[in-house]
């Protein structure tokens, strides 16, 4: 992947006048009737998939938390959709980043939102629930893999939603809708995101993805992000996660 400097109004200029892209800036948003996708969890499964919010503390613990969620809601492990805890995870765990949250949630686990809300970070691990309560055993997942493959992400998400660790660039941040595919600028960070779907419009292909940027965001809160080129990494860093039945 080249790099290539460019000053962000630079950018936004040269993704209004692209006239080959996918997608379209946030300056050019408009009405786009998507087409039914091959799978998309955010739609199949209302009562279990977490709906995207923009949130008061952004963090890649909480797409680890939602994930949590909706897998044990899917596998009716939970009698209804149990939101967990991202607080225990940030303030518990050392530093926690994306792989450093996955491996404290297998090996120690998290409690509820209901026992531990979260809070304004830094904060300090908990050893009760809010209401001064005994913290309940902590739940834990199974394990983590990295799959990589895209034939082998197309099966997984037919059983749940994946995990990925994305690259974010320059333009990104400019994305309004459509199928993105990164263009300009240069990469400014990784972000924990929520595969949700796979689908194609007018043959081209795309994964379905959720952010923590609330509804207003994108297409209402997701981003459709080309499929099979492992654009920003989005296949090279996905994951699955197993949980205790």
């Amino acid at each position: 992947m080249q790099y290539i400097i460019y000053s962000l109004s630079s950018i936004l200029s040269s993704l209004e006048t692209n006239n080959n892209l996918l997608w379209y800036p946030i300056s050019m948003k408009r009405s786009y009737e998507i087409p039914n996708p091959i799978i998309d969890w955010s739609v199949q499964n209302l009562q279990c998939v977490i709906q995207p919010q923009k949130l008061a503390v952004i963090s890649d613990v909480n797409v680890i938390t939602q994930i949590l969620s909706e897998i044990r809601c899917i596998l009716k492990l939970d009698e209804s959709k149990v939101e967990y805890s991202s607080y225990y995870i940030q303030t518990c765990a050392t530093q926690p980043d994306f792989f450093k949250a996955l491996y404290f949630i297998k090996r120690t686990g998290t409690t509820t939102n209901k026992c531990v809300e979260q809070k304004e970070l830094p904060g300090v691990c908990p050893t009760k629930c809010d209401n001064n309560e005994e913290i309940p055993k902590l739940t834990k997942i199974n394990n983590y893999k990295n799959i990589k493959n895209e034939t082998q992400m197309e099966q997984e998400i037919l059983n749940a939603p994946l995990l990925s660790y994305m690259a974010i660039f320059d333009d990104f941040q400019f994305y309004g809708g459509g199928i993105y595919q990164h263009e300009y600028g240069q990469m400014t960070g990784y972000k924990g995101v929520e595969i949700v779907g796979f689908g194609e419009d007018n043959g081209n292909k795309y994964w379905k993805v959720k952010l923590d940027k609330g509804i207003e965001w994108g297409e209402e809160g997701y981003l459709r992000i080309i499929k099979g080129i492992d654009d920003c990494f989005i296949e090279s860093n996905a994951y699955t996660i197993s949980v205790p039945e």
